[in-house]
């Protein structure tokens, strides 16, 4: 019986660069909800908090196996290398990988913690020890580039799906942002296979979170520009999955 080789190792166990797609993504205000928690003597309770969050949300993310691609949780921050394993050169891997972050986004928010991110294709190698590739230096950008609570494509992995017309040419997946024109995951697009009755509470759930950071922090300018994104974006899914009436609807004035 043939054994998959570890991810990132070649047939002889040594590190080797793989071509991949490598997402990377972080909590939005963590840093933050660390000092209150801290100021309050509430350190163990958003402990309890985020790790439950992250152990349900993570299940969507990491493979069991160990044979098809890596993760690695540190801190706020998460990095998940799928390397490319198909002759379609990723035909697989990118749909999977756009899939795994969409869903862990999803879960995440459920639970009160923002995602932003990017997504990159090149070679990277990781592992335990390390994570090494010049395709990091453009990892680094991506908090900028996401800014909103979003999981952007960046430059590489823009290039390379130029290149593959073939590969996510479904927009119910990535959406183009109407105010930049960045590409980014619509993480509520899962919820199109749920029933109506599932679909509407969930998509009431994320109303009244959003409704509630709108007032938490409306003398927040900073901060309220990333709940103004939300409310947007939550407004435009409900518009085009067809459940746009004035329960969904919501106002960002």
């Amino acid at each position: 019986m043939k054994i998959a080789r570890k991810p990132y190792f070649n047939i002889n166990e040594e590190p080797c660069l793989e071509q991949s797609v490598i997402v990377v993504a972080d909590i939005l205000g963590f840093s933050k909800k660390m000092e209150e928690a801290f100021n309050e003597g509430n350190q163990q309770n958003l402990l309890i908090k985020i790790h439950n969050s992250l152990s349900k949300a993570l299940r969507n993310v990491h493979d069991p196996s160990g044979a098809k691609w890596y993760m690695k949780l540190y801190s706020d921050n998460l990095i998940v290398g799928y390397r490319f394993l198909d002759s379609g050169k990723g035909a697989f891997e990118i749909p999977q990988a756009c899939h795994n972050i969409g869903h862990f986004q999803r879960e995440m928010i459920s639970n009160g913690f923002l995602i932003r991110g990017g997504i990159a294709i090149g070679s990277i190698h990781m592992s335990e020890n390390m994570i090494f590739g010049q395709i990091l230096e453009e990892l680094k950008k991506a908090e900028d580039t996401a800014n909103y609570p979003r999981v952007v494509l960046l430059d590489s992995a823009m290039n390379y799906l130029n290149t593959r017309p073939d590969i996510m040419n479904n927009d119910d997946i990535l959406w183009k942002d109407v105010c930049d024109g960045v590409k980014f995951i619509n993480y509520l697009y899962q919820l199109g296979v749920k029933n109506d009755i599932q679909r509407e509470k969930e998509v009431q759930n994320h109303k009244q979170y959003i409704e509630s950071g709108l007032v938490t922090y409306k003398s927040d300018g900073k901060v309220l520009q990333k709940y103004k994104w939300l409310a947007n974006y939550h407004n435009r899914f409900c518009q085009r999955s067809g459940i746009y009436n004035d329960k969904s609807y919501m106002t960002t004035t």
